[in-house]
């Protein structure tokens, strides 16, 4: 697009400050971030694809349990492969853009996150209440509780994320590292 090429023209003279602006020079740092933006594109497209194949089974309703940008592309992702999606929210955050794109939100408290992100009771309410069926949790927040990853499994739901004895390993910096040396060995 011309926007791109805009911008892209904009880094190349940033580029090519150095060399007094030759145009020269600057036609071959531009025709090389022009190559390389479409090269990232392509690869990016083939690597991260989003498609579902209809034989395999996914789960019918995700809960996110997280909010901002990470739950907006979660909530994208769940679209283009057909699950509905749940968004939790605090009292204040109900007219936030990932609840406005997920098919259900609940709030499950007021605004301090301890009282609302952070709060496994009413997650759990919410996740029986909308017979969700598995959980993403994106990022910090609840991602790496082990104890929210537990009182997931004991309900049935899955935990989209390492499980319990990976987040603790993890969580505990000396038995990470003896896990590293014993995967190099």
């Amino acid at each position: 697009s011309s926007d791109l090429q805009a911008g892209l023209r904009t880094a190349a003279m940033a580029a090519c400050g150095a060399l007094a602006g030759s145009s020269k020079s600057m036609g071959l740092v531009l025709k090389y971030a022009l190559l390389q933006s479409r090269w990232c594109f392509l690869a990016c497209r083939t690597m991260y694809s989003t498609t579902c194949d209809p034989s395999e089974k996914t789960f019918e309703k995700i809960l996110i349990a997280n909010r901002g940008e990470i739950a907006c592309r979660v909530i994208k992702t769940c679209k283009k492969m057909g699950i509905k999606t749940v968004a939790i929210h605090s009292d204040v955050d109900s007219a936030a853009v990932h609840v406005k794109m997920a098919d259900e939100a609940v709030c499950v408290g007021p605004a301090p996150t301890g009282k609302s992100y952070l709060n496994m009771d009413a997650i759990m309410e919410a996740i029986k209440n909308t017979g969700t069926q598995a959980v993403h949790p994106g990022y910090g927040f609840l991602s790496e509780n082990k104890e929210f990853a537990r009182r997931l499994a004991a309900e049935g739901v899955a935990f989209i994320g390492p499980d319990t004895h990976a987040i603790q390993a993890m969580g505990d910096k000396i038995e990470s590292k003896l896990l590293a040396k014993i995967g190099r060995a």
